[in-house]
């Protein structure tokens, strides 16, 4: 007879496998039918504003808000989604509430609310609202553009947009020359009628973002500059091509904390005497924007 002496730490521990039963948990690796997710954000800002300049003479000219403003903004987007076999139905809301010198207002939208049914692997059947992307913009368009990463991970975004609708430096000239006619009129005779008339004209395209015809975009980030975690400055520069006026935000992200991200941005607006950038309500602004994810 021939024994075989093993040391007692490993008999111990071939008993232990023998002995020991493999588990799992079901629920980890089966895929829930139902989900629900989103965010959270506050998003308060500053203003800083120019008293001299067109749009402030137009929205505040028959009340004084001093040098500055604040607006606060609060939103809150659901996505939920539920599953069954060959069906899948979805919803995206969201719900914004905001406070301005002009009170509380809010405004719920369904950005998206759809059925699926996917039938074979390659048929899918959709009914419903769903947000489609265009292209690879990343400031308009949907535009001329680049989009250049290095290897130390500086991205610079470059885009030309041109717009034939816009306005040319003349017309938009001519609409701050009569939105200061109009205030000279009120503040001499008290009569408003051109301001409201100006006013109403604001709520179409003299009141959006880039109204004019031609600009340049330009974007520089850099992700974890000095081997900083989970942080990202970035500066944004638009130009308005027509008249030269521009503005420049810098801004700085942070992500170090779970689900939680935090966005602090700048913006300075510059130009002459009735240029784009230069008849803006404000010089400056300044945001925090903290956006939790669940």
């Amino acid at each position: 007879m021939i024994c075989v002496l093993l040391p007692a730490s490993i008999t111990i521990s071939i008993l232990h496998c023998q002995a020991q039963e493999y588990t799992f948990d079901l629920d980890k690796i089966e895929k829930r039918s139902f989900h629900l997710g989103g965010y959270a954000e506050i998003n308060p800002i500053l203003f800083g504003l120019d008293r001299d300049a067109a749009f402030y003479k137009l929205r505040f000219y028959d009340r004084d808000e001093g040098s500055t403003i604040e607006k606060y903004d609060a939103t809150l987007q659901l996505d939920g989604s539920y599953e069954r076999g060959i069906t899948r139905a979805f919803v995206r809301t969201n719900i914004n509430l905001n406070h301005t010198y002009e009170g509380w207002s809010g405004e719920t939208t369904l950005y998206e609310g759809f059925l699926s049914l996917k039938p074979s692997p390659s048929l899918t059947l959709e009914m419903g609202k769903k947000t489609l992307k265009w292209g690879k913009g990343y400031a308009w368009n949907y535009f001329l553009g680049i989009r250049y990463l290095t290897a130390g991970e500086t991205t610079y975004i470059f885009e030309y947009y041109h717009n034939d609708t816009g306005f040319t430096e003349s017309e938009i000239k001519d609409y701050f020359f009569f939105i200061d006619k109009g205030y000279d009129t009120y503040i001499s005779t008290g009569n408003d009628d051109l301001l409201r008339r100006a006013s109403g004209m604001a709520k179409g395209r003299y009141g959006t973002i880039n109204p004019m015809r031609n600009y340049l975009y330009l974007r520089v980030n850099q992700k974890e500059p000095f081997d900083i975690l989970y942080f990202t400055p970035a500066l944004t520069w638009i130009f308005n091509v027509d008249d030269q006026s521009f503005s420049l935000s810098p801004e700085f992200l942070y992500t170090g904390f779970t689900n939680l991200e935090l966005r602090l941005k700048g913006a300075i607006l510059t130009g002459r005497n009735f240029s784009d950038y230069g008849e803006k309500q404000n010089d400056y602004r300044l945001e925090l924007r903290a956006r939790y994810y669940f």
